[in-house]
């Protein structure tokens, strides 16, 4: 079971997908960085 606040959902239009996406995968984005955009997409 899940704790905490429930999240709201959450829209992205394709451009901002595809900019956190990148952000998560590319190796020299900071760590906090792509930790956060791993969280947002999913």
């Amino acid at each position: 079971m899940r704790t905490g606040r429930p999240m709201a959902p959450l829209s992205l239009r394709v451009e901002e997908r595809e900019t956190l996406e990148r952000w998560a995968r590319r190796p020299k984005s900071a760590q906090a960085l792509a930790q956060r955009s791993r969280a947002s997409l999913g």
